[in-house]
């Protein structure tokens, strides 16, 4: 193993050991950091489970974090598509809570799979019985 002296302070300069969290796999990956931005990523050869292996969208994470394009406050659609404007996190909150509210409300009255009562297992065919008679 490689003995790296990583930094312990997050966003310090330097090597930082950290992981995907873009799937189930959660590689681990080396950030390099400079004057507080991530600069690159690379795959964490020492890491007990990838040892070593990372997909494209792991090493990736740079440029996606730093791209100018990149979406950092809600934004609400005001007309047609791909019109949008930027709105507060309460006004995105509020707009999202009223909205369920209506469906459930509509959904109130009707049956529905989730408010319907599921009727009990007979006394015959209950766990850990494999079969029922």
């Amino acid at each position: 193993m490689n003995k790296i002296a990583f930094a312990d302070s997050p966003g310090a300069d330097g090597l930082h050991r950290t992981y995907c969290r873009l799937c189930e796999a959660q590689c681990g990956m080396v950030a390099h950091v400079k004057q507080g931005r991530i600069e690159r990523i690379e795959p964490d050869r020492d890491h007990p489970v990838s040892e070593g292996h990372v997909c494209i969208k792991g090493t990736s994470f740079a440029a996606i974090t730093h791209d100018p394009d990149r979406v950092l406050t809600p934004l609400k659609r005001v007309g047609g598509p791909g019109d949008f404007k930027p709105v507060s996190w309460d006004e995105a909150l509020d707009d999202i809570a009223a909205r369920l509210k209506a469906i459930l409300t509509s959904m109130a009255e009707r049956p529905s799979p989730l408010t319907r009562e599921i009727p009990p297992l007979s006394p015959q065919c209950t766990p850990p019985m494999a079969r029922c008679s």
